[in-house]
Order: C-alpha cells, then structure tokens, then sequence
C-alpha cells in the first residue's frame, strides 16, 4: 500500500441512497482531482435500487465501500464515514452533486492559511438536466467578508452552504460531534453543524471560486414538510434568546413558504396572521419591511442566468448530466 493511501491528505465522503444514476459521476469526479493524495469513502445508507451494484463496479484502490441499514437522512452516513476516514481534511460530497478538478487543490492552498473551514459558492443544476457550465445559474454561499463573524452571517440570513462546497478539519468535526442525527433535523442538519462550528470559534475562509455543481429537483431531501420539522428545532437551539418578531426575516419567509406548499392559501394566511399576533404594534411595521426585504434578497440572490429562464432551459428534453470538462465560473462579489 502506498504512502498515500495510508496517510491521505484529504478524505472524500459520500453517503448515498438509492442514487444509482448519479454516485457514479460523483465519484468520478472525487478520483479525478488534480490531487492524488486523496481516499473516498462512500457510504450506503441501505439503497433498494442499483446503487450496490454501481459500487461493486468500482475498482479503485482509494475508494472503500461501506453498508449499513438506512438510517433515515445524511447525518448518520456522513458520520461513520468521518469516524472511519484518515485524512487531515474532509471534503463531504453528497452522491448527486459533484465537483471540478481543481476543487481540492484550491480549497487545500486557501486552508494552508491557518484556516479550519473552507466554503465556495456552486452551480445549480435542476434535477441534472443538461446546461451549458457558463449558462448554469450560481448558489451563492457566504462572502470573504462574512468569514470573520460568520456565525452571526449565518444566523442572520442563513446563506445556502451545501456540504459538497466545504472542506473541513476531520478533527474540528470529531470534537464537535459531527451531524446530528435528530430525524426532526434532516435537511436542516448540515445548517446545525456550521451554526455550532461557527459559534465554537471554527476559522473560516471563503473563496469566491465556483468549484462544484449542486444538483436540485425533485428527489432533493429538502421539502415543506422537512422545513416545517427542522426550522423550530433550529430556533429552539440557536435562536433562544430571541422573541418571534425579533427572529430574523428568513425564518418567518421559509417557514411561511413551507406552509403554503403544505396548505396553500389558508394556511399561509393562517400562519401570517398568527405571526403579527405575537408582534406588538409599534413592531409590524419593521417586521413587515424585513420580510418584504428578504423576499427581494432571495430574487437577487443567484447570480449569473436569469434563474426562471435556468428552469426553462433545464427542462429542455435532450437532457444529460453538465460535462465536467466545462470551464470552470467564478462569481465576482
């Protein structure tokens, strides 16, 4: 066994579930890394369709395949992979997304800064439907200039960080525990974590690079009925302190999105109206605003394409996987 394979630099982790059609390029892209002092460790989580047999297929020594009974979302996957990785870094990638090739390398040269945390922004691809790279719209993540107090950046406008976009210190991981399991939590886990990391002092740095494709559709684990479970339990744990108007605007935007998807109208109204309940007088007006705020936030907040002409283009018939041969995209902040 050679020195790298015993002592890997970096250590890929992909749990699955039944993500037959798409762990293989994801994969793919882990092993095609400009670095090689890498291993990977996919983890099943009990898939039912053909996804053993795709990995029985790889015959590659850095990879290693591990089983376990379906454990009902990522947290617990991504954790045994962590307790059984060697690298000095991790580098989660969900089985659906995948990565360009110079993705280690760059995150690696910005960690040598002293850093514990390494984020960049990633493209979004709908339900993997094929777009050109450069037409592909961007998922921003948080700013360099957020990477001092980012604790209270994500607190305070809860930037989508996709785990497939971080390169992370196993140990920082292993002392704070890793992904909780909590199934109330599944889709809301990795948001946990970065709130705990940050708050516990974690360094962060942030490029603003595009170094990956963030597959979205309709097999995501984000949900309405997801968002409903997790978002309380969030506040619960981080947002304690604060009364519901003093909440930031986003809880009450997805929440009440949530809601809408799960009861339409009525329960929308229902649930609007039970927010300026709870908000004294001279507080409505302001909550208003911040909601009306967010709401622009999050119409600006994709960069590149107009992102509801991204959808049309994606929803194109002749539909494949994005080439990972595509030049690479880096957004100006």
């Amino acid at each position: 066994m050679t020195q790298a394979l015993c002592d890997p630099q970096v250590s890929v982790v992909i749990p699955c579930f039944n993500n037959a059609a798409t762990i293989g390029l994801a994969v793919e892209s882990a092993l095609r890394q400009s670095i090689s002092n890498i291993e990977v460790i996919i983890v099943d989580d009990g898939s039912t369709d053909g996804t053993p047999n795709v990995l029985k297929a790889i015959h590659d020594p850095r990879v290693r395949c591990l089983s376990q009974t379906n454990s009902g979302g990522p947290a617990a996957p991504r954790n045994r992979g962590i307790l059984e990785s060697r690298g000095e870094w991790i580098a989660l990638l969900d089985a659906d997304d995948f990565w360009d090739a110079d993705k280690l390398e760059r995150c690696l040269a910005i960690a040598s800064g002293g850093v514990d945390v390494v984020m960049h922004p990633m493209r979004v691809s709908v339900d993997g439907k094929f777009v050109p790279r450069d037409q592909l719209p961007i998922l921003k993540t948080l700013t360099p200039r957020d990477a001092s107090n980012w604790y209270e950046s994500l607190r305070c406008r809860r930037p989508i960080a996709p785990p497939s976009g971080t390169l992370i210190r196993r140990s920082l991981l292993l002392r704070h525990g890793g992904f909780d399991c909590d199934p109330r939590l599944v889709a809301g886990e990795d948001y946990d974590l970065w709130l705990r990391l940050a708050k516990g002092g974690a360094k962060l740095a942030v490029t603003v690079s595009v170094l990956g494709t963030y597959t979205a559709g309709l097999g995501h684990l984000s949900s309405p009925a997801r968002t409903v479970r997790f978002l309380p339990l969030i506040v619960e744990r981080h947002f304690h302190s604060c009364r519901t108007w003093e909440l930031p605007a986003w809880i009450h935007v997805s929440m009440g999105a949530a809601i809408w998807h799960q009861r339409g109208v009525r329960g929308l109204v229902g649930f609007g109206l039970n927010l300026m309940r709870k908000t004294p007088w001279a507080q409505k007006p302001f909550l208003a605003i911040s909601i009306l705020a967010e709401l622009a936030r999050r119409a600006y907040s994709i960069s590149g394409s107009d992102f509801a002409m991204a959808l049309v283009r994606c929803a194109s018939p002749n539909s494949n996987r994005p080439s990972m041969a595509s030049p690479s995209v880096t957004t100006n902040e």
